[in-house]
């Protein structure tokens, strides 16, 4: 997941979620965990910056991460 927002997507949930992710990686590899403990936190926050599964629009933003996430 470690793409640029320009590389993921034109969706902002997306880019919104990846971003998160990429903050919460860094920050914890500032902190001095390694990789594995990095990116598990990181995709935990990622998770929870996910859109909630309401309305029309969020479903499809939610799937849209999930899909992304997985890739």
């Amino acid at each position: 997941m470690s793409q640029t927002s320009s590389q993921t997507s034109a969706n902002t949930a997306i880019e919104s979620c990846c971003s998160v992710w990429q903050s919460v990686y860094k920050a914890q590899i500032a902190k001095g965990k390694n990789d594995v403990y990095a990116s598990r936190d990181a995709a935990q926050a990622y998770r929870s910056a996910m859109p909630p599964l309401s309305g029309q629009e969020n479903i499809g933003d939610f799937i849209a991460c999930v899909a992304h996430g997985m890739l």
